[in-house]
């Protein structure tokens, strides 16, 4: 009798609750509804944000750039990446067995260029005042060439003195052939007198040369001691020593950076943006910087520079960026690398346009948002200024009183 009864009950609940159920899965979902503003003129402070990075205000990098010896260079000495060091701390010690090498050869160059340019020049001294060595020197080609000049000469008087006799026993071309020698003889003197002035002058450039390859030894020399003033490397201000783990034994080349010294007493962020944006940045204004792990953190800056050509790198990607840097306020919270968001604003607009950017959307390079007209929802192409983080000025493209869908409900 029990079990009938329970039956009963369980039946007639059944029959109760299965209605509701059916009605509430068969309720159609709530319809989407559309959302829309009408348009109105309201003041608007514009607000440009950027995104960067930290880095030292100060920055230094070490290479060696030396005048002589072209290395490459062996590291002695280096000390840790990451390591503070103070104003004249030694960061680096360099191999400089080789230069000194470099530098004993110069000398010893200079030295026999020295000596033998003393010898040239004695030589020089003694060919002009001894006359014993004049004598022997110019014996060869000159005193020679003159006796025989004289001995012509005498034999050119003896002819003439016999000259009836040899024209009236003799063949008439004899005195043309002795009026040819004495000529040749003359060339021959003039020749030796020529060949001294030679001699003579080559002699001055070689002292000469000798001269400046002295003076050229004495100028290498000059530069291979500073060269090795280069080996000991120096920080010239305080700070922390930043290189990609070099060790002693390694080798460094001329001319190219080896390790940063970054002051991270003072920092700057570097950041892009638009040249829409920069029509209201100016060098010397306010900046808000915001850390992207300290989000509590507000650190004031200032605007330093602001770049006039654009940043080469992404301008494939969309329009033109240009970099701006700002320094900011000291804090011992920043770090070197840190994400930062530069918040800078300017000039609140008067009695303008403004929507709400979620209403904006892009199409081939075109802003457009969605009008509702009489014949519905219409995508109308506007043209737009600066604004801040949740509306835009419209400066072409909507006029007051119209209404702008934020969102569509679904029909």
């Amino acid at each position: 009798m029990k079990t009938c009864i329970a039956t009963l009950i369980f039946l007639f609940l059944a029959a109760a609750v299965s209605p509701a159920a059916s009605a509430q899965e068969e309720k159609p979902p709530a319809e989407a509804k559309e959302e829309a503003v009408v348009v109105e003129r309201g003041d608007l402070q514009v607000l440009v944000e950027g995104e960067g990075t930290l880095d030292a205000v100060r920055r230094k990098k070490l290479r060696v750039m030396p005048e002589e010896f072209a290395g490459p260079y062996t590291v002695i000495e280096m000390l840790p990446s990451g390591q503070m060091v103070e104003p004249g701390a030694v960061v680096a010690r360099l191999e400089t067995v080789q230069l000194l090498h470099g530098k004993e050869l110069a000398l010893k160059q200079q030295e026999n260029w020295q000596t033998n340019r003393e010898q040239e020049l004695a030589q020089i001294e003694k060919m002009y005042k001894d006359a014993q060595l004049s004598s022997d020197t110019k014996e060869i080609v000159l005193e020679r060439t003159r006796r025989e000049v004289v001995l012509g000469r005498e034999g050119l008087g003896l002819t003439r003195n016999s000259e009836k006799q040899l024209k009236e026993f003799e063949h008439p071309s004899q005195k043309e052939k002795l009026h040819r020698a004495v000529e040749q003889k003359q060339q021959d003197l003039e020749l030796a007198k020529t060949a001294v002035r030679v001699s003579e002058l080559q002699k001055s450039e070689e002292a000469k040369a000798a001269e400046r390859l002295v003076r050229d030894s004495q100028e290498r020399l000059a530069r291979l001691e500073s060269d090795q003033a280069l080996m000991t490397i120096k920080a010239p201000f305080a700070g922390v020593l930043r290189h990609s783990g070099i060790e002693a034994g390694d080798k460094l080349a001329p001319n190219v950076a080896f390790a940063d010294l970054l002051d991270l007493g003072h920092f700057e962020v570097r950041f892009l943006l638009t040249l829409r944006d920069l029509q209201v940045v100016r060098v010397g204004d306010k900046a808000l910087v915001r850390l992207a792990d300290l989000p509590e953190l507000e650190v004031d800056g200032k605007i330093e520079e602001v770049a006039l050509t654009a940043w080469p790198e992404g301008q494939d990607k969309g329009p033109p960026r240009y970099l701006v840097r700002a320094k900011l306020d000291d804090n011992k919270q920043l770090r070197h690398g840190a994400r930062a968001r530069v918040e800078i604003r300017g000039e609140a607009l008067k009695k303008v346009i403004a929507i709400l950017r979620t209403a904006v959307f892009m199409e081939e390079g075109r802003t457009y948002c969605k009008v509702r007209t009489e014949k519905g929802v219409a995508k109308r192409e506007i043209v737009l200024g600066l604004g801040d983080r949740e509306r835009v000025h419209v400066v072409r493209g909507l006029a007051e009183g119209e209404t702008v869908v934020v969102k569509e409900g679904k029909k």
